[in-house]
């Protein structure tokens, strides 16, 4: 499994990080939360294994809060 920082290809954050990616099952916390790790970490890893961590992050916080 690579977890290496992107180097190469970076780019900016994406215009409508809703729509883009919030999920329907998401309530409004969850979601910014989970978008405020995104907007934090866009431009260090590639997208999906961002998205990955970002669902990660949100499991881990709700569950063991």
């Amino acid at each position: 499994m690579d977890t290496e920082k992107k180097i190469e290809d970076e780019k900016p954050a994406p215009p409508d990080f809703e729509k883009e990616y919030r999920l329907s099952t998401e309530s409004r916390r969850q979601w910014e939360f989970r978008k405020r790790f995104l907007a934090a970490y866009w431009d260090k890893y590639d997208e999906d294994r961002l998205l990955c961590l970002a669902r990660s992050y949100i499991l881990i916080f709700f569950i063991f809060k």
